[in-house]
């Protein structure tokens, strides 16, 4: 008679080891910890000489993506255009606004905003898809530099959250 007492035992151990696991697992659910998007954070990388130095910031409100940038190269470089690259779940972009330290806005469309070296500047980018949640994406930074007539390009790729 005693061979079931040692299998309900058994059993029993197990149960409720597996029920605090059920448990942990729903309430690590619950408080929002297994969903990924909570798990990236917002990075902002580029290729060599125009560099990234702040994390990127997403309006959705405003359906904006601003991120800072420092030009490291060792002349002045103008900038001709951002446009969006493959990667993009910005959509078409409306607007590129160039901010520089002393806050001076330059609509990029009207006009090429020329950059002194080291010096910081924001890019403010009007995307035409409504932004929410996690924002994966991809633009491409057109300019000349004072000492090449050639184009130039850098690639900028965005994770951001909303």
């Amino acid at each position: 008679m005693k061979k079931g007492q040692a299998a309900m035992e058994f059993l029993m151990t197990y149960g409720w080891a597996i029920l605090v696991v059920i448990t942990a697992v729903g309430t690590l659910a619950y408080f929002g910890l297994l969903n990924p998007s909570n798990l990236v954070s917002d990075v902002c990388q580029s290729t060599p000489g125009m560099i990234c130095i702040d994390k990127p910031f997403l309006d959705s409100d405003l359906n904006q993506v601003n991120f800072a940038m420092r030009n490291a190269f060792p002349e002045i470089v103008e900038i001709k255009d951002v446009e969006a690259g493959s990667n993009n779940e910005c959509g078409v972009i409306s607007n590129v606004i160039l901010i520089e330290e002393d806050d001076t806005e330059h609509t990029l469309i009207d006009n090429n905003v020329t950059i002194n070296p080291g010096k910081v500047f924001r890019i403010k980018l009007d995307c035409g898809n409504d932004l929410d949640g996690l924002v994966k994406t991809d633009f491409r930074i057109i300019y000349d530099s004072t000492k090449s007539t050639l184009e130039h390009s850098t690639y900028v790729s965005i994770i951001a959250k909303a």
